[in-house]
C-alpha cells in the first residue's frame, strides 16, 4: 500500500480515524450509512484492496486528514474518483467545486462550519491504482491552498517515501 505522509513537525496525531481499513471499515468510514450496501458492492467491483488514513492537529491549530484507497488497478481508483467528483458537481449546496489541473485533482471548498467550528477544503486525485483524498480544516474559512498543499505533500510522499515531506 502506498504510504501515508509523515506527520509534520510538532503535529499531534488524532487518537481515532488513523490506521488501515478493510473493505467494511472503508465503506463505513467513507460513505453515509444509507449507501453502505451499494458502495460495498461497487467497491468490490472496482477491485478494492485496502485503505489507510491519518489525521492530525498542527501547531497552527489547523487539522489535516489524509485518506488513501488502493484498488487492484488504476481503473478502480479512477471510477471512485469520477463518482465522487460528479457527486460534488451535482450538489452545489455542499460547497464550491474547484480543480487543480497540475495534479488532475478535484476539490470541494465548504464554508458551512462543522460541529467543531471548522470550515474545510478537500481535494482528491488518483495516482496509479490509489485514490488520495485530503481534507484541510481551518477555523472559520476554508483554505483551498492549504488543502492543495496537503495533497501535493501526500503525492510527494507516495513518489518518494524516503523524502521528508512533513514540513
Amino acid at each position: 500500500m502506498a504510504q501515508v505522509m509523515p506527520l509534520p513537525g510538532g503535529a499531534h496525531e488524532w487518537t481515532d480515524q488513523t490506521g488501515v481499513l478493510d473493505l467494511d471499515g472503508f465503506v463505513h468510514e467513507f460513505f453515509t450509512s444509507d449507501a453502505w450496501t451499494e458502495e460495498t458492492s461497487l467497491s468490490k467491483e472496482r477491485g478494492f484492496v485496502t485503505a489507510a488514513r491519518r489525521g492530525w492537529r498542527a501547531t497552527d491549530g489547523s487539522q489535516s486528514f489524509v485518506f488513501l484507497v488502493q484498488f487492484a488497478n488504476a481503473a478502480g481508483a479512477q471510477s471512485l474518483y469520477d463518482s465522487i467528483s460528479e457527486g460534488w458537481k451535482q450538489n452545489p449546496d455542499q460547497g464550491t467545486v474547484f480543480t487543480d489541473s497540475a495534479d488532475h485533482a478535484t476539490g470541494l471548498s465548504v464554508t458551512k462550519l462543522d460541529k467543531y467550528g471548522n470550515a474545510y477544503a478537500k481535494v482528491m486525485a488518483v495516482q496509479d491504482n490509489t485514490l488520495i483524498r485530503t481534507i484541510y480544516f481551518t477555523a472559520a474559512n476554508p483554505d483551498k491552498a492549504g488543502a492543495q498543499d496537503l495533497l501535493h505533500r501526500q503525492l510527494a510522499a507516495m513518489s518518494d517515501p524516503a523524502a521528508q515531506v512533513g514540513a
